[in-house]
């Protein structure tokens, strides 16, 4: 790891908040953490893409995201953030021996969060049936085939 870890900033003698502040951004965890948005803006991107081609929705992901239901969008947003900070915070991307285990897996762990965080939390609404699309689903439902005779019913 060629940037300065967390710890490595608050060990510096005389450290004042601000100088910590300042030199957060560049900290190993906060590249890790972007790394992990950006895996996660992907697995999003996922999201919409595979509910787009089912037909689960239609229109633009600009639609998709802040039109339709923009309070699920900011909920699956908040958890995408939540959980990768979770991730780093747990040291989940540094070894036993305290060596970095690689981008690749940090990118492979935002696309699961992206997409998962957009599956759980962004569902959006269920739509309510008038009395007359329940009536037409009642009367196009085929009747239940019936069941084989048992042993009792034979003569």
């Amino acid at each position: 790891m060629d940037a300065p870890s967390i710890t490595d900033i608050k060990s510096i003698p005389g450290e004042s908040l601000w100088n910590f502040i300042s030199q957060l951004p560049q900290t190993m965890e906060a590249q890790i953490f972007y790394a992990l948005l950006i895996g996660s803006c992907l697995g999003l991107f996922g999201h919409y893409f595979k509910q787009w081609s089912e037909g689960g929705i239609s229109g633009s992901l600009f639609n998709y995201l802040f039109r339709v239901n923009p309070r699920r969008s900011m909920l699956s947003l908040f958890g995408i953030i939540t959980w990768s900070l979770g991730e780093v915070s747990t040291g989940l991307f540094v070894s036993d021996n305290g060596l970095f285990v690689g981008w690749a897996l940090v990118i492979l762990s935002g696309l699961k969060t992206g997409y998962a965080g957009d599956s759980l939390l962004n569902k959006g609404g269920r739509a309510e049936w008038t009395e007359e699309q329940r009536l037409m689903k009642s009367v196009h439902e085929t009747p239940l085939p019936e069941s084989p005779p048992t042993t009792e019913d034979k003569p």
